[in-house]
């Protein structure tokens, strides 16, 4: 029974850790784009429309995979993330000019 009361203890503490670097991470976000709703979405993987690859990186990490177009006027880019297979994955999100246009999920 011993092993049960330091098993508890040791899951407490990793819970602890864990929560205390998460909050730091959210915090981190809140001031470099001083704002608590953006810093929320990047911690719950949220993508929307007009989303920087900057706080693309900041939620998800670097893809993958990049496809690249450059045209006259501008940029298409699509990051690709979580492969599943040759040339296919779960997400793929697309920017233009550096900033999301939209995305597919699977």
């Amino acid at each position: 029974m011993e092993w049960i009361f330091w098993f508890a203890i040791i899951c407490m503490v990793l819970w602890w850790i864990s929560n205390f670097f998460t909050n730091k991470k959210r915090e981190r976000l809140a001031q470099k784009y001083e704002s608590l709703d953006i810093a929320d979405k990047l911690m719950n993987k949220v993508i929307w429309q007009g989303e920087t690859m900057e706080q693309l990186m900041d939620s998800f990490g670097s893809p993958i995979d990049i496809e690249q177009t450059v045209l006259k006027t501008k940029t298409k880019v699509t990051w690709k993330y979580g492969k599943t297979g040759k040339n296919r994955y779960n997400l793929r999100i697309h920017l233009e000019d550096g900033e999301v246009i939209g995305w597919v999920q699977k």
